[in-house]
C-alpha cells in the first residue's frame, strides 16, 4: 500500500498491509528503505519488455523538481532506480494485482503500472472525470471508460442508480453559463511564486552552481546563470500568450480547441501519441482549413507557469489557428462553435450536454455517441466535418439521457485533490471501491471485465 497522505492523518485499519511512503518514489529515496546495491541487477528480459514504456517514463521527469534540470544520464538513472526497486517489490511480495486510484502520471507510478503489464500482473485503475467525485474504470490506460460504452450499447432499459443526483446535478450546472466546475470558487494561490521558486528556480541555481567550471571563472558562470534564470522567469508566463491572443475575431465558422493543463495525466500518459497538444492542433487546423473552418484555440486559464515562450511562438505560427484570450467565456465558445475538440478535456462532456459534436484524440466513455468523433489523421477531421455539415451528427434527447444513465451505471465514487464532492464521504467511496475490487477479482480475465454498479 502506497501512502500519499499530505497531512499524515490517514488511518489504515488492520495489519494486512505493508506501507510505503509515496515520497520515496517522488524523491527517489529508495536507499533509505533498502540496500539498492544488494538488489538483483536488471536483466535483458526486464529491460526489453520495459522499452515501449521508457520514453513516457522519461517524459514524466518534468513533473519531478529534482529532475527538471537534470541531464539525460541523471533522468535515465532515476528511471532505472524506479524499475529496480519496484521490480524487487513485486517479486518480494508476490504481487498478483495492482490497483491504482488514478491514471499513473509520475515516473515512479508509471513504472509500477508498466512493470505489472510486462509481468502479466492484473491491473485495475480508476480516475477522476469532469463530474466531481465520479471516477471512470479501466484495466489499462487504453480501456479507461470502456465499460460505459458497453453498458450504453447493450439492449434493455437503464434505470436510475444512487448516483443519479450527482450526474443530473452536473448536467444542469454544465448547461449554465459558468461551467468551470472543477475550479469553481478557487482563488490564485498566494504561495504560487514560492512554489515555483522552490520547485524550478532554486534547483536550477543549485545545480548550475554545482557545475561551476572553476572558481576563477565563477563570475562568468554567474552571469550565464543570471541570464538563464531571467529567461525562465520572464518567458514562462500566460501573460505572454494573452498579449498576442485576441477576443472573438468575428462571425466565422470555427472549431473550439481547449488547451489542457500540462503536465498532467490527461495528456501524459492518457493521450498517448497525441500527448503533445500542438500535434493535435496542427492536424485539426489542416483538415479544417480545407473545409473553410477556423480553429480557435484557448489556453487554460489555470495553466501554471510551465509552458515556455517557444511553445506559444509555435502555436501562434500554425496556419488557420486563432488564439483566444483566456478571459473569453468557454460557455460562449462552446455555444457558437461547429464542434469542440480536445485530447481528453472536460469540454468534451460539456459539448455533449450542450448537444454539440466533439472531436477527440482518445477513445473513452464519451465515444458512446455518434457525434463524438475519434481523430487519428487529417482525413478523419474532414469526414467528421462533412457529417456535421449534413446533419448526421445529431443525437436525440433519449440517446443523451441513456448516455448519462450509462455513466451512473459504470462509475465509482471517489474524492481526490480538486475533484472533491461534499456529497461523497469516505465510507461511500470505500464501499464503491470494495464492490469494484470484488467484481474484478471474480472476473476470469481483463477482456471480459465490465464493471457495473451493484
Amino acid at each position: 500500500m502506497i501512502e500519499q497522505s499530505i497531512d499524515g492523518m490517514d488511518v489504515y485499519r488492520g495489519k494486512k498491509y505493508v506501507k510505503i511512503d509515496a515520497q520515496a518514489g517522488y524523491k527517489n529515496l529508495y536507499r533509505s528503505l533498502v540496500d539498492m546495491d544488494s538488489l538483483p541487477p536488471l536483466d535483458r528480459t526486464v529491460l526489453e519488455k520495459m522499452e515501449p514504456y521508457k520514453s513516457a517514463c522519461l517524459n514524466m521527469a518534468v513533473r519531478n523538481y529534482s529532475l527538471y534540470v537534470g541531464n539525460y544520464y541523471e533522468i535515465e538513472r532515476e528511471y532505472f532506480d524506479h524499475v529496480r526497486y519496484w521490480n524487487y517489490i513485486l517479486d518480494c511480495y508476490a504481487v498478483d494485482l495492482v490497483f491504482m486510484s488514478v491514471i499513473p502520471h509520475c515516473m515512479w507510478e508509471y513504472v509500477i503500472y508498466a512493470l505489472a503489464k510486462c509481468r502479466g500482473i492484473r491491473t485495475l485503475l480508476v480516475s477522476a472525470t469532469a463530474i466531481p467525485g465520479l471516477n471512470i474504470v479501466g484495466t489499462s490506460i487504453e480501456t479507461m471508460g470502456s465499460n460505459t460504452i458497453r453498458i450504453f450499447q447493450r439492449d434493455g432499459e437503464l434505470k436510475e442508480t444512487d448516483l443519479h443526483d450527482i450526474v443530473t446535478g452536473y448536467y444542469h450546472k454544465a448547461n449554465q453559463k459558468d461551467i468551470n466546475l472543477l475550479f469553481q470558487g478557487r482563488k490564485e494561490n498566494p504561495l504560487n511564486d514560492k512554489y515555483l521558486y522552490r520547485t524550478y528556480y532554486r534547483p536550477l541555481i543549485l545545480k548550475t552552481l554545482g557545475d561551476v567550471r572553476s572558481p576563477s571563472k565563477l563570475a562568468a558562470d554567474l552571469e550565464i546563470l543570471g541570464s538563464v534564470i531571467k529567461q525562465k522567469c520572464t518567458a514562462k508566463s500566460i501573460g505572454y500568450y494573452n498579449k498576442r491572443a485576441v477576443k472573438r475575431p468575428g462571425q466565422e465558422a470555427f472549431v473550439y480547441f481547449a488547451l489542457q493543463v500540462t503536465p498532467e495525466m490527461s495528456t501524459l500518459p492518457w493521450a498517448g501519441a497525441f500527448q503533445n497538444q500542438l500535434l493535435s492542433i496542427r492536424l485539426l487546423a489542416g483538415g479544417l482549413e480545407k473545409k473553410g473552418i477556423r480553429l480557435y484555440v484557448k489556453e487554460h486559464y489555470y495553466q501554471p507557469a510551465v509552458r515556455p515562450k517557444s511553445y506559444y511562438d509555435e502555436l501562434f505560427s500554425i496556419p488557420n489557428v486563432v488564439c483566444i484570450k483566456t478571459d473569453v467565456e468557454a460557455y460562449e465558445l462552446i455555444n457558437d462553435c461547429v464542434a469542440v475538440a480536445s485530447q481528453t478535456g472536460s469540454c468534451i462532456l460539456e459539448a455533449i450536454v450542450k448537444k454539440k459534436p466533439a472531436l477527440t484524440f482518445v477513445k473513452s466513455f464519451w465515444n458512446c455517441l455518434q457525434n463524438v468523433y475519434l481523430i487519428d489523421r487529417e482525413e478523419d477531421v474532414e469526414n467528421a466535418i462533412d457529417k456535421i455539415s449534413r446533419g448526421q451528427a445529431s443525437v436525440s434527447d433519449d440517446e443523451r439521457k441513456r448516455f448519462m444513465l450509462a455513466i451512473e451505471h459504470s462509475m465509482v465514487r471517489q474524492n481526490l485533490d480538486l475533484f472533491e464532492n461534499p456529497q461523497i464521504g469516505t465510507e461511500m467511496a470505500g464501499d464503491d471501491i470494495c464492490d469494484l475490487l470484488k467484481q474484478y477479482t471474480a472476473a476470469d480475465c481483463d477482456n471480459d471485465f465490465c464493471y457495473e454498479r451493484g
